[in-house]
C-alpha cells in the first residue's frame, strides 16, 4: 500500500509554498536545484501529496528570502493535522474543497451575506469595536463570497433554518437586499439553498450549525460553531453523526423560493 496523503489541512501549506516559490520567480525546477530536493517531491509538496521535512522548509525560506513564513505555515499545518479542534482558519481551507455543505440555525452564512447584512452584525471578539478592524471584517467575508460563489469555487448546498430568513437584520431595507441576493446565488446556480420550516419541532438541527467539507483527494472535515468558537472536526466516526444529521435535515427541509423569499420580506415603516 502506497503512504497516505496529508489530511486536507496540508493544503493551505502547500498554496502557501505555491505562492512563495512563483512570487520570488523561481520554477520547481530552479527550486529543486538550489535546495537539493527533487522536483517530484517539490511537486507533490505544492499540491498536499506529500509533507516536507522542517529541515528541508527552512532551507526552501532561506532560498527563497521569505524569512520563517514557511515554516511557520508548516507547523501550523503539522499542528493542526495533529490536534485538528485547534484549527480555526477556514477562509484558508474552504476554498480547497470540492463541496460545502452546511446547516445554519443562527444567520447567513459569512460567504452569503451583503455587505450591509455584515455590518448590521456584531463583529466577533477576535475583531472588537475598531472600525478598521470591523471594515478588515466585512471586506473578508466579501472576499469569501467571491472565491466561494465565484466561478471555480465549490459546490455550495446550503440548509437553512426558517428563522433566520424571517429575522429583520438590520432593518426591512437590508433584510430585504439580503434575501434578493440569496435569490440571485440561486438563479445563477452559484448555490443551492434550502430552508426548515419553522413549524418543525424538535428537529435535528436544533443543536447548532455546523459545516462539512469534502475534498477531492483525501477525507473530508466538519466544522461546528457554537458560542465558543469554531471547532475542526476530523475523526471518522464524529463525521459520520454530521453525515446522519445532513441527510435528516435535508429530509426536513425544502427548496428556497422567489415566493418564500418575497414572503420574508417587511414593509418598511415611514421614514425607514
Amino acid at each position: 500500500m502506497g503512504t497516505p496523503r496529508p489530511s486536507a489541512l496540508w493544503l493551505p501549506f502547500a498554496a502557501e509554498l505555491r505562492q512563495a516559490r512563483t512570487g520570488a520567480g523561481f520554477t520547481v525546477e530552479r527550486l529543486a536545484a538550489a535546495t537539493g530536493a527533487s522536483p517530484e517531491l517539490l511537486d507533490d509538496a505544492e499540491r498536499a501529496r506529500r509533507r516536507l521535512s522542517r529541515t528541508l522548509v527552512t532551507e526552501i525560506d532561506a532560498v527563497l528570502g521569505t524569512g520563517r513564513r514557511l515554516a511557520r505555515a508548516w507547523a501550523a499545518a503539522l499542528q493542526s493535522e495533529a490536534f485538528p479542534h485547534t484549527y480555526t482558519d477556514l477562509r484558508a481551507l474552504e476554498v480547497h474543497a470540492s463541496r460545502i455543505r452546511e446547516w445554519e440555525v443562527l444567520t447567513v452564512p459569512v460567504y452569503l451575506r451583503t455587505p450591509g447584512y455584515a455590518r448590521a452584525h456584531r463583529p466577533p471578539l477576535s475583531v472588537g469595536s475598531d472600525p478598521d478592524r470591523i471594515e478588515g471584517w466585512i471586506e473578508e467575508q466579501r472576499r469569501a463570497r467571491e472565491a466561494l460563489t465565484g466561478a471555480g469555487g465549490p459546490e455550495l448546498h446550503v440548509i437553512i433554518d426558517e428563522p433566520v430568513l424571517s429575522l429583520s437584520v438590520g432593518g426591512p431595507g437590508i433584510h430585504a437586499a439580503q434575501l434578493d441576493t440569496l435569490g440571485e446565488l440561486m438563479d445563477s446556480a452559484a448555490v443551492d439553498l434550502c430552508y426548515v420550516p419553522m413549524n418543525t419541532l424538535n428537529h435535528p438541527g436544533l443543536g447548532g450549525s455546523f459545516r462539512i467539507m469534502d475534498f477531492a483527494d483525501r477525507p473530508s472535515l466538519a466544522s461546528v460553531y457554537s458560542v465558543a468558537g469554531i471547532r475542526l472536526v476530523a475523526e471518522e466516526e464524529d463525521l459520520r453523526h454530521f453525515e446522519r444529521l445532513w441527510e435528516r435535515l435535508g429530509a426536513l427541509s425544502r427548496p428556497l423560493t422567489w415566493e418564500r423569499l418575497d414572503g420574508f420580506k417587511r414593509v418598511p415603516d415611514h421614514g425607514t
